[in-house]
């Protein structure tokens, strides 16, 4: 990548959340207007929600002592980003942003936040989902992508705020689904079928099971 190509209008620059090592050193929300409402007469009234959205987004992050940048995505609303020092396991990024977009969920139900990176890992040889970079020209509007300030009028920062990853949690370890099954803790009906008997004698496979139970068909010593 150089600069002649991030430069060139004819060209969308991208980047993939997730490096090979299941590493993050970002992570971004997507808040934007849902598609059957772009055309709506209330656009202004979206766009202001928009921006309240990205504000409290923002707001949240930085109660966490996260300190975020906002964007114009050029289109129909705004990305929030976030840059670390050092990466961090996607497990953990993609379970923060989870919970943020949960606690501070949605301002009006024409809004969409969408999270990058948008899963928490990626099958072998996959990339997971392309992230637009900043300063691009959106391809269909025509408009330039730009950081703003929270006036959002356009901001133009010599640095951006690099984060500490000590400020991701570690997420919470997944219930393992795999495994046997304990059927004596299994709680059954509370009512049994009145033909409970019928269909037990007319089953092959209970009935099968029953005969191979039965310890004489058994050889060997216990325990083999």
């Amino acid at each position: 990548l150089t600069l002649e190509i991030y430069q060139d209008p004819s060209k969308t620059v991208g980047v993939y959340p997730i490096n090979k090592a299941g590493d993050v050193n970002f992570g971004s929300f997507d808040v934007d207007i849902l598609k059957p409402y772009l055309l709506s007469d209330n656009r202004e009234e979206l766009d202001e929600l928009t921006k309240k959205q990205a504000l409290l987004l923002q707001k949240e992050l930085r109660s966490r002592g996260i300190i975020p940048v906002k964007e114009f995505s050029g289109s129909k609303g705004y990305h929030v980003w976030f840059f670390l020092k050092e990466p961090v396991s996607v497990v953990d990024m993609y379970a923060m942003l989870l919970k943020i977009k949960q606690d501070v969920g949605l301002v009006d139900k024409r809004l969409d936040v969408e999270l990058f990176p948008k899963q928490d890992s990626v099958r072998d040889g996959g990339y997971g989902n392309l992230l637009k970079l900043p300063f691009q020209l959106h391809k269909v509007s025509k408009k330039q992508c730009y950081f703003v300030d929270n006036n959002f009028e356009p901001h133009f920062p010599e640095t951006l705020p690099l984060n500490s990853p000590d400020l991701i949690p570690q997420a919470p370890e997944k219930e393992l689904q795999t495994g046997t099954v304990n059927f004596a803790q299994v709680p059954g009906p509370s009512v049994q079928p009145y033909n409970l008997k019928l269909m037990l004698s007319k089953c092959r496979v209970l009935n099968e099971m029953q005969r191979i139970n039965d310890s004489k068909y058994f050889e060997g010593k216990p325990g083999h």
